[in-house]
């Protein structure tokens, strides 16, 4: 495997980690994934993808909610454009009953993402769930529903 190669070649290679890390995580051995994240995160404490990538494994684990926060506002402060990072923070902060700061997460993801069904279906069901007048989330809903019928593009930007 090329990383794998990479890797013997240049160990402290944040980009060799990173990469590695994330064949690793797509096929699912996470302890490997989450060890070469790491180890690109120590290389390069700038790294926003590899935040990123280690935030969205760990958003997967309940009892690695706070931590894959804390990795998701890393990743977010390297790229304020990565909307997947945003969608996963977003859900990470509702998980932690931080309301406000979720809120804030989904409403920036349906500006980088206007033309995506998702996030007005992801703050439609925040709303629906956490709001004490459900019937705010109705337009949001209706708006992915249009979107969703226009032929929006159903993923990010």
């Amino acid at each position: 495997m090329i990383n794998e190669k990479a890797m013997k070649v240049d160990p402290g290679d944040a980009a060799a980690n990173y990469n590695l890390g994330c064949f690793y995580h797509s096929k699912g051995k996470l302890s490997l994934a989450e060890k070469h994240l790491r180890r690109a995160i120590k290389l390069d404490p700038k790294y926003a993808l590899a935040y990123a990538e280690l935030g969205q494994l760990l958003a997967q684990r309940k009892d690695r909610t706070k931590e894959a926060v804390s990795l998701l506002q890393k990743a977010i402060e390297g790229d304020p454009e990565d909307g997947t990072s945003r969608a996963y923070l977003a859900n990470g902060l509702w998980l932690l009953r931080r309301l406000k700061a979720a809120k804030e997460q989904y409403l920036k993801l349906i500006e980088l993402w206007p033309n995506s069904p998702l996030p007005y279906r992801w703050y439609g069901d925040f709303l629906a769930r956490e709001s004490k007048d459900r019937a705010r989330a109705e337009p949001y809903f209706q708006m992915a529903a249009e979107i969703s019928q226009a032929g929006g593009c159903s993923i990010h930007q």
